[in-house]
Order: C-alpha cells, then structure tokens, then sequence
C-alpha cells in the first residue's frame, strides 16, 4: 500500500457546501445534491488534511500526531472511500485495488474494539429542497387531512378558512388572520 499512499493527494471539496463545525462532528449541506452528511471526529479530521498536497501516508501520519492516537492508512483509505462516495473530494478518487477492498469490519478486527470508536463514519440523509419542504397549505390549496392546511381546516378537499365573528383557535384558521383572543372569534 504504500507505493500508492506516495502517489495519490486528495483535495477536499468546499464549492457549493455549507459545513458548520460541531464539538466532535461537522455537519455538511451539499447545496448541489441537497443531501446532508454528517462526518464524525476521525471523518472531519481526514477531509480537513485533505489539500491537494498530503500524500495518504502524510495524512495518516499528521492525524496520528494530532489525535495522539494509532491513525493507521487503511483507517484514511476508509475515510476517503466514503468522502469519495458522498462527492466531498475534488474530482473522483480511484482506489488502489489494495485500499479499494478495505472494510470497516476488517479494520475493527485489527484494532479491536476501542480502536473502532476511532474509525471515521459517514452518515448521509436527502434533505427535501426548500420548495417541498413547506410545512403547510394555503387557503384554497387541496388538501386530504386538517394537518396539511396552515389554517388547520381542510373542507371538502380544499384548504379553508373562517369568516368573521366565526369560532376559532388561532389567527391562521381566521380568513381575516385575526382571532379575537377575548372572544375567540375570528375578527374583521
């Protein structure tokens, strides 16, 4: 493995990403794919060394220094392998064949169990675009259920609000958008 290690620098991607940094996680928003993924300390810490100039062994090396903690290389392929799958790396990454069949069941026999804590994991999720994520239904919108509709009335299929002097419970289900807090009427 080590010949590769020498050959391949991959640069992590940052165009069209939202990253905010947590206590022990960082948290990206890929704006092209609206995904999100969540990388964990040791994740965070390869996709940070990531610069287009540290070879494999450089990064494994470096993370073993600042973590104070064994970083071997297969736990950096690993990293890489899942960064290169959810696009978070500049260009695609081909894996060595050696790199390429390293999984996270093997290197947890290597290092046991306490060594398992510190291999870097990836969690993804689709994220609804800003357009279906609206949590309500205007007036007149179809509807099937109560809860679709912003005023909480769903009649006859359509989303529905309340006339004056009306009973209500909140200002959206009052056509007006007022409801009289006193007399619980929906107000001109």
């Amino acid at each position: 493995m080590r010949k590769a290690a020498r050959v391949i620098a991959p640069k992590a991607r940052s165009k069209g990403l939202v990253i905010k940094k947590l206590a022990d996680e960082v948290l990206v928003y890929d704006l092209e794919t609206n995904k999100a993924h969540c990388l964990n300390s040791s994740a965070a810490l390869v996709w940070k060394h990531c610069d287009g100039r540290k070879t494999i062994s450089e990064i494994a090396a470096s993370l073993e220094r600042d973590t104070l903690e064994p970083f071997t290389e297969e736990m950096v392929w690993l990293a890489l392998n899942q960064l290169g799958r959810f696009s978070l790396l500049q260009g695609p990454l081909k894996l060595p064949p050696e790199a390429s069949g390293i999984s996270r069941r093997e290197l947890i026999r290597k290092l046991g169990l306490t060594g398992a804590v510190s291999l870097p994991v990836i969690l993804s999720i689709a994220a609804p675009e800003a357009a279906s994520a609206a949590t309500c239904r205007l007036v007149g919108a179809v509807c099937v259920t109560n809860a679709q509709c912003c005023s909480g009335l769903c009649i006859a299929g359509r989303c529905a609000c309340l006339g004056q002097n009306v009973d209500c419970a909140t200002d959206a289900q009052c056509c007006s958008g007022r409801c009289g807090s006193a007399l619980n009427k929906c107000l001109p």
